[in-house]
């Protein structure tokens, strides 16, 4: 068995239990998942987050996991006089609390700049070393300043954060990197050069996302019976305007199908207001806007019941780095289709070969969706095709050991 820390303090973890809404909300899923399946693994884990509240507390997730709030007020981290000091001040925080537990790790393993620092300060003291998973989050926000009042990205120390995660990097002893995109911003964003960097993709829960069994009931969607699927941001970026056209190529051949785009914010913007419209109007030109269904924002709770009722589900992005929403409907036992601008594939990285299709080929897309809707044996030969890469490839039982695998070649 290996003691393991983990450190996360984006978002913070007080309530484990309730993952939000906001950005840091997959970050939270992702590192209790890892953990999670670290731990049935056989291994301990304890997550370090903070807490607003006086007093450190730990909180049992399950058999194996721990989260361990140390008390910190990452508010002041906004402004650039504290923020040294207020991540210093949780790092005493942290040694104190080991020695009075009398606690020591196998591993260090952080996740994003904060959590990083808080990693490579604790780990000099210590005289160990730490695994770290960048975000780039800030490179990623400063970059996208039209969502940042006027006047505020200087208080936001946006230069200071990056070059805070360069030197966490350069000082942390293995890198693992989430996906395509995360890997293209370190080669661009950092000048750090090591062989011991790893890409590990987030898993799948195939507990959630599977196929039904033959004794339980499918839960009411409140969807037709018979619908293609496509599940995604709405914006610009998705192709959806494609879709609907080869859609419309197809509709007359199957006059109870429908198409259903999921997807979208519990509340939704107006930027999405407006691209629903467009979409609308296209639709209405195509003459099958009477058969396409918005959704709007799916429960996660749902999320399972919508793949499966679908015939097929559609990816369609002018450029995707890791295609989660496509792998979740593989482990549901859905067929997929990823059509994307380049014509090509981040997950077959991974060993995961899809239908990809080119944007740019118009009469792709409608054939391939004809053709899974009309044969029924390349239909189930892609369903179980998806199945078994799915569950070998992105279980969470299966990213665990590639960490651990990760961990012990660092040793």
């Amino acid at each position: 068995m290996k003691y393991i820390a983990m450190f996360s303090l984006q978002g913070c973890m007080d309530s484990f239990h309730n993952h939000g809404y906001n950005y840091t909300m997959g970050q939270k899923v992702y590192i209790l998942e890892l953990a999670k399946a670290l731990a049935l693994h056989g291994h301990q884990v304890d997550i370090y987050s903070c807490t607003f509240e006086a007093t450190q507390k730990a909180e049992s997730v399950c058999e194996g996991v721990k989260v361990i709030h140390i008390p910190c007020n990452l508010n002041d981290i906004n402004h650039e006089e504290k923020h040294s000091t207020v991540l210093d001040e949780m790092v005493e925080k942290m040694i104190i609390f080991l020695r009075e537990h009398m606690l020591s790790y196998d591993i260090y393993h952080s996740h994003c700049w904060d959590a990083g620092y808080v990693a490579m300060q604790l780990t000099e003291k210590l005289g160990c070393w730490f695994v770290h998973t960048p975000c780039f989050w800030e490179a990623r926000k400063k970059g996208q300043l039209d969502d940042i009042p006027l006047g505020k990205e200087e208080s936001l120390c946006f230069e200071e954060r990056i070059e805070q995660e360069k030197i966490v990097i350069q000082a942390s002893r293995g890198i693992i990197l989430t996906s395509p995109e995360e890997r293209e911003m370190y080669r661009r964003l950092s000048n750090h050069r090591s062989e011991n960097v790893l890409m590990i993709p987030p898993g799948i829960d195939v507990m959630t996302y599977r196929p039904l069994q033959e004794s339980e009931k499918e839960r009411e969607t409140g969807l037709p019976a018979n619908y293609i699927l496509s599940s995604a941001a709405i914006d610009h970026q998705k192709g959806f305007d494609v879709l609907l056209e080869a859609f419309a190529l197809i509709a007359n051949k199957y006059p109870d199908l429908f198409l259903v785009i999921g997807g979208g914010l519990q509340k939704s913007a107006l930027a999405e207001t407006e691209i629903k419209k467009e979409l609308l109007e296209l639709a209405r030109g195509y003459r099958v806007s009477d058969r396409i269904i918005f959704s709007g924002y799916i429960p996660e709770e749902m999320m399972p019941s919508v793949y499966r009722g679908a015939h097929l589900f559609v990816l369609l992005s002018h450029f995707e780095y890791c295609e989660m929403k496509a792998l979740e409907a593989m482990a549901c036992g859905t067929p997929v289709v990823a059509a994307l601008q380049n014509g090509g594939s981040s997950l077959s990285e991974y060993g995961i070969e899809l239908q990809v299709l080119d944007l740019r080929d118009e009469e792709e897309l409608p054939l391939t969706m004809d053709r899974i809707m009309e044969d029924e044996a390349f239909r189930e030969e892609l369903k179980e095709s998806g199945l078994r890469k799915v569950y070998e490839a992105f279980s969470w039982e299966a990213i665990a050991q590639k960490h651990i695998d990760f961990y012990q070649s660092l040793q």
